[in-house]
């Protein structure tokens, strides 16, 4: 596959691994309570299964299962004093958005797609 500057600025940023090797990487912001965005870095679109966001007390908290089926859970937050669930949806499986990427990728805070969803 060749890497066209447009895939670059759809999907993130590239990386130098090798000489001749490059990954490209995609960084999400998590979006605390206090609307403060955090960049997460998942890595290659292409070797993730699935994305979800659960909104915990104003958090966004993402679950990442990549086709080696190993798992990783990013959180936006690190000194939540309560757990209240404001929800959960799917963002990403086996190549489709469930969620409208630009939507997505241009959310002001954590319930913007909860509301939109749960409406």
């Amino acid at each position: 596959m060749q890497i066209t500057k447009s895939m670059f600025v759809l999907t993130g940023r590239l990386e130098n691994v090798g000489m001749s090797e490059r990954r490209i990487m995609m960084v999400i912001n998590l979006i605390d309570y206090n609307n403060c965005k955090h960049p997460v870095d998942i890595g290659d679109l292409d070797n993730i299964k699935i994305m979800a966001i659960h909104v915990v007390t104003g958090d966004e908290i993402l679950y990442v299962l990549y086709k080696d089926d190993t798992e990783k859970v990013f959180d936006s937050s690190e000194d939540r004093m309560g757990d209240f669930d404001d929800g959960a949806y799917m963002v990403y499986a086996f190549g489709d958005w469930f969620i409208d990427k630009d939507k997505f990728m241009n959310r002001k805070t954590s319930y913007d797609l909860i509301k939109e969803i749960f409406e």
